[in-house]
């Protein structure tokens, strides 16, 4: 009888720990400890084969991600309450909760999980003060997810009498593949205006196992009915090129937010990049997207081509409206024309000095008789541009075939500011 117990050790081995460390355990539960939801989703693995790519995520892993999510933002609070804490500082914040993290044995941090660990490792935790809200804190959770940098979750805490309360969540949870995952995350809070109201702006880019190119999603927050229901001002995905470093970058003004991306969808695909702006005022509950749409007269053109019309509209010539929204109808990807497939600018020739009025010259791929060039002209205002027309002939009064700059990056953009 010892004989064959000891031949079969491992088997008794494996049923010793399943219900501690097997996701599918009735053990790892809504009770169970923060150590033991860990402990679960260390033992997840990927169930395709070694040569595919973990696009899904097993259904085993999303109600422990969520659960561990929760777990974490309640030991934050705690931790935040604690009579300890009274005094606030970001920073000693962090650190306790880090220290107690540590204390119930569970690692923090890229190079303390163990190496085959896929799905749930807790990449970071931070806790910082938004400037001009001294009622409020912020929180950040990173958990691992594949194909991603990290599944990023935000918490925002209020100070109510003498203890501090959860009022908004943005999270993602229970997603069967990769790309609900928040990678890339960032966030601003506004500071109290009159009537004592802030927002969140938050943006990410979804994780994904191929491709450079990506959508980043962004959203304007308001505190809501419940902590995960925030009012959502304003919700928007745009393209972005994620191989680039950084992708793009968020910034409060005074009157509102600017996000700026590396974007990929160029006119000419030899440019191959270029950085869009997203700016925008927020007055009340409304968000208005205002000037600059672009840094320069050829960015322009690629930003009009590719907004919806009711948006490109505000941004060309009044007197024009009727042609040129039958020339944006015939300049999007999905038009049968396919003016815009492999055209290339010839030039972009200023027409005075200093440039308030530019003429760009392109050369589209169409199969039809007529010539393959087309002529905008393009003016500015201030920081704002406008598209005054498009000719199938090149307009008298702006002699000269100025070339295209070129990839237009962060170093050329603060160049730009500069001047």
């Amino acid at each position: 009888m010892l004989a064959s117990i000891l031949r079969n050790w491992r088997l008794w081995l494996v049923l010793f720990i399943l219900p501690v460390g097997c996701p599918f355990s009735s053990a790892v539960g809504p009770s169970s400890s923060i150590r033991e939801t860990v402990a679960a989703l260390e033992g997840i693995r990927y169930p395709g084969l070694e040569e595919d790519l973990p696009y899904d995520v097993p259904e085993a892993a999303r109600p422990l991600l969520t659960q561990l999510k929760h777990q974490l933002r309640q030991l934050i609070l705690s931790a935040l309450n604690a009579p300890q804490n009274q005094v606030v500082d970001a920073g000693r914040l962090t650190a306790e909760v880090l220290k107690e993290l540590d204390r119930k044995r569970v690692p923090v941090g890229k190079e303390k999980l163990p190496k085959y660990q896929q799905y749930g490792g807790i990449l970071d935790v931070k806790i910082t003060q938004p400037q001009g809200n001294p009622e409020l804190l912020a929180a950040t959770t990173t958990l691992k997810v594949p194909c991603s940098g990290g599944d990023t979750s935000l918490y925002v805490f209020k100070r109510e009498a003498a203890r501090w309360k959860l009022v908004m969540a943005v999270e993602s949870n229970d997603y069967p593949k990769v790309d609900g995952a928040q990678d890339s995350f960032d966030y601003a809070i506004s500071p109290k205006d009159q009537q004592g109201d802030w927002y969140v702006v938050t943006a990410h880019i979804p994780g994904w196992c191929t491709s450079g190119w990506s959508g980043i999603y962004y959203q304007v927050l308001r505190p809501g009915p419940t902590i995960g229901a925030p009012r959502v001002l304003l919700s928007k995905e745009e393209g972005v090129r994620r191989a680039a470093d950084p992708p793009y970058k968020l910034a409060l003004e005074p009157a509102g937010f600017r996000i700026d991306r590396v974007d990929g969808e160029s006119l000419d695909f030899d440019l191959f990049t270029t950085i869009e702006p997203d700016r925008y005022v927020v007055s009340s509950d409304h968000v208005t997207r205002v000037a600059p749409v672009a840094y320069t007269p050829q960015e322009f053109l690629n930003a009009w081509t590719q907004m919806p019309w009711n948006e490109a509209r505000q941004w060309s010539n009044p007197a024009q409206i009727s042609p040129l929204e039958g020339w944006h109808s015939r300049l999007q990807p999905s038009s049968d024309k396919r003016y815009l497939d492999s055209s290339k600018f010839e030039f972009v020739q200023p027409c005075n000095k200093p440039p308030t009025r530019w003429q760009i010259g392109l050369i589209t791929n169409r199969r039809e008789a007529e010539s393959p060039h087309l002529f905008f002209t393009v003016s500015m205002k201030k920081d704002a541009f406008s598209l005054e027309g498009i000719d199938l002939e090149r307009p008298p009064g702006c002699p000269g075939e100025a070339p295209p700059s070129k990839t237009f990056d962060w170093k050329r953009l603060e160049q730009l500011r500069a001047h």
